[in-house]
């Protein structure tokens, strides 16, 4: 999706994170060039409670700089298979 003004589209970056679309939680981010992008600047995170959300995943790891994108792996029926990545 693509906003005619910025201040439009921080607003919805804003209020939309961590939404649910069709029971899944959506992560809003800012178009980003892949090709820009340094492979070695993944994290992967293992051993996670079934619990744990995307969100609470970018709280920490916010802390030590801007999060591009973050993931929980989950099964067919949606369920955490206690790995990730940021």
């Amino acid at each position: 999706m693509s906003y005619y003004n910025l201040r439009d589209a921080e607003t919805a970056k804003h209020n939309s994170n961590h939404e649910y679309i069709l029971s899944n939680p959506i992560r809003v981010t800012w178009k980003k060039n892949l090709k820009e992008l340094n492979a070695l600047s993944n994290i992967f995170i293992k051993n996670l409670d079934t619990s744990v959300t995307v969100a609470d995943i970018d709280s920490v790891f916010s802390q030590y700089g801007t999060i591009f994108s973050s993931k929980i792996a989950v099964d067919e029926s949606g369920a955490s298979r206690g790995y990730g990545y940021v």
